[in-house]
């Protein structure tokens, strides 16, 4: 099935891809994209979203085999 959900203006949404992190397996990978979400809320914009990501994966500019959209809901 599918469902919705209606996100706001500030909202950030991460779409992860793939396989986990290198070295990592799915259930890491996911508690350590949600332990981000407090410094999302602190970025000017979804590149710096992106970046909190990179500095937490391994800050390579490939996020380790990680594959990440970010979208921030603009007014």
């Amino acid at each position: 099935g599918q469902a919705g959900t209606a996100l706001g203006v500030g909202d950030v949404l991460v779409l992860r891809i793939g396989r986990p992190a290198s070295g990592h397996d799915e259930a890491d990978t996911v508690r350590r994209l949600l332990a981000l979400a407090p410094r999302f809320g602190s970025a000017r914009s979804a590149r710096d979203c992106l970046r909190v990501v990179l500095a937490e994966f391994g800050g390579s500019g490939h996020a380790d085999g990680l594959d990440v959209l970010v979208a921030r809901v603009l007014p």
